[in-house]
């Protein structure tokens, strides 16, 4: 079924002729003719305000794919109908794994003779983060609503817009509401919420992602929460970003590494900021940089639940693709 034809994106793994995918923005991309049709499985079912969703992309239209739910299982799905021209089409999955996970399979080409596997990039981008990251609100409205899976596209997340921009495979690990020292919590508490902390997470010990040129790690917004600008929290946060900063570099030791921070809050900014100079200091790491996001102003809309939308995801785009080009060398 996944032959080589047929490009496999993210972190994927294949068991008995199906595709198991749970990363934002892992699944298939090929050239092809013709119609297709795919089975898609959920791991339960869900309602459209609580399922995952995948995205199918032709010829590279992020703003035009098309969402379809994923609330039961979808046999022999149409993807495409042929109209007789030759077309790039990416399958992805476009929200995050603690949303639920699906699998691919019976995968159907009117015309097989025409499949063809589109290039792979030289260059690989590795993007952990939160919320933010995962395209959490993008196809929000003002800021306002409840969140729902289907406001969640890791298309139109900075992610996707900066891997496109530098032309490298994109890979995306990202867990909203997720931080260093807590997830977030809410205004009235003051316990840390600890439950499946990143540091604690990732490195993966054996389904690690490929070996990335690139590292972009955005996060810090969810702990703000629990440190409320209290100094010996804001230590801890320090001492512990520090800490997986070196992990990372145990597993990835020649990837240029890039710490962003900013776009929803300025609360931790300098302490981002002095962490990676003291990280530089003390390692003697040249391959490190830190990336200042500017804040997002209304005048740029905002998705739902108050988190950055599509224009404000590429602005920050931009802010990382600049500091990666100043330190390409």
């Amino acid at each position: 079924m996944f032959n080589e034809n047929v490009k496999l994106l993210g972190r994927t793994i294949i068991k008995r002729d199906k595709l198991y995918i749970r990363d934002s923005y892992s699944g298939i991309s090929f050239y092809c003719k013709g119609g297709v049709k795919l089975t898609i499985t959920p791991d339960s079912e869900a309602n459209k305000d609580s399922c995952p969703y995948v995205g199918v992309v032709i010829d590279d239209d992020l703003a035009g794919v098309t969402k379809i739910a994923i609330t039961k299982k979808l046999k022999d799905f149409s993807i495409f109908k042929n109209d007789g021209n030759l077309h790039k089409i990416d399958v992805v999955k476009l929200t995050e794994e603690q949303y639920g996970n699906i699998c691919l399979s019976d995968l159907c080409f009117e015309d097989e003779a025409s499949v063809r596997r589109p290039e792979t990039a030289d260059k690989r981008i590795l993007f952990i983060g939160d919320s933010i990251t995962a395209g959490y609100g993008v196809n929000g409205i003002d800021g306002e609503g409840d969140f729902t899976t289907f406001e969640e596209n890791v298309l139109g997340s900075a992610a996707i817009f900066t891997a496109k921009k530098i032309g490298a495979e994109a890979f995306v690990f990202a867990i909203s509401g997720d931080g260093i020292i807590s997830r977030w919590i809410e205004p009235d508490v003051d316990e840390p919420d600890k439950n499946g902390l990143i540091p604690d997470i990732f490195p993966f010990e054996e389904d690690v992602f490929p070996v990335p040129d690139y590292i972009v790690i955005n996060l810090g917004t969810n702990d703000t929460s629990y440190i409320k600008g209290i100094e010996e929290r804001k230590v801890l946060f320090k001492n512990e970003y520090k800490k997986f900063i070196i992990r990372l570099r145990k597993l990835y030791s020649e990837a240029k590494l890039f710490i962003a921070y900013g776009v929803m809050d300025t609360e931790l900014i300098s302490v981002i900021e002095e962490l990676v100079k003291e990280y530089k200091k003390q390692s003697g790491d040249k391959h490190i940089a830190f990336v200042e996001l500017e804040k997002q102003k209304a005048v740029e809309g905002i998705g739902a639940d108050g988190h950055p939308s599509i224009a404000v995801n590429k602005r920050v785009a931009d802010s990382i693709v600049k500091v990666i080009i100043e330190n390409i060398q």
